[in-house]
């Protein structure tokens, strides 16, 4: 779509972001809308922490889809047992220095579900569950929830590496990764696209998009072109129903959706 040149905004300063990965093309339309004058805020923080972890500021250049480190709460990348990753590589995001308001327990409930959630690997380091990975410049990137990780080829991905591959084609509006068990390869990865309104692309143009980009390991196994996508109120894309409700497995509490007949819609293994 374009910027919305019909209306005046002079009195913006900035833009905020927060909650999925962006993609992109949808940030640099996002950032066009004042011609490059205002930034775009971009953060990954918690309910339960009332703060943010990563934040880009206004007050250096940003690149597309950036974040920045938050003063004051030691972000850190961290493997599956809990160890730093190499530079570069994609890991899960944990902090290290206690927040003031960070929750301290669950209601009515002793400490060991709090302790197994959010200090799986010892109480020095806050369990945060999203992946990002950091540049060589020193900008952090978010990549998804740990929750929706896949595990293409061996390797830990986030949905929103291969999502923002999908995005680059002219046709397609948004896309949803699950991942699912396979017989033969472990898990393979289902790929549900929302086309744009009038415009059409084949589910084989997709599929060797993705292979042309990413490699012949991250061919998915199934693509589907859907209507729409679940999501939250506050427009996240909600892989985890997704995933349950492809494999015919219980939902469980799906009261945050604002649109549950997307849900119902998708189709099912």
């Amino acid at each position: 779509p374009e910027a919305p040149q019909s209306y005046d905004l002079t009195s913006i300063r900035l833009f905020t972001h927060t909650g999925e990965p962006i993609d992109s093309d949808t940030w640099n339309w996002y950032f066009s809308w004042t011609n490059g004058r205002a930034p775009i805020i971009n953060v990954s923080g918690g309910t339960e922490l009332f703060a943010e972890i990563l934040c880009s500021s206004y007050m250096q250049p940003l690149k597309s889809t950036c974040l920045g480190v938050s003063p004051a709460i030691k972000p850190i990348i961290v493997d599956d047992s809990g160890n730093p990753v190499s530079k570069g590589a994609a890991g899960y995001l944990c902090f290290t220095l206690p927040q003031p308001a960070q929750t301290r327990g669950f209601w009515n409930e002793d400490d060991s579900r709090y302790l197994q959630t959010y200090f799986p690997h010892g109480t020095h380091l806050w369990w945060h569950g999203d992946i990002v990975q950091v540049d060589e410049d020193g900008f952090w990137f978010h990549q998804g929830r740990a929750d929706d990780v896949l595990k293409v080829a061996g390797r830990r991905t986030g949905p929103g590496e291969i999502e923002d591959i999908i995005g680059r084609i002219q046709a397609v509006q948004e896309s949803a990764v699950i991942d699912v068990p396979h017989t033969l390869k472990g898990e393979e990865m289902i790929v549900f696209a929302v086309l744009k309104p009038n415009m059409t692309t084949s589910i084989q143009a997709i599929k060797q998009h993705i292979i042309d980009l990413l490699g012949k390991p991250y061919e998915p196994g199934i693509i589907y072109l859907v209507a729409e996508l679940p999501k939250t109120r506050t427009g996240k894309i909600i892989r985890r129903l997704i995933k349950k409700h492809y494999l015919n497995e219980p939902q469980g509490d799906t009261s945050s959706l604002s649109n549950p007949e997307a849900l119902n819609a998708l189709p099912r293994q």
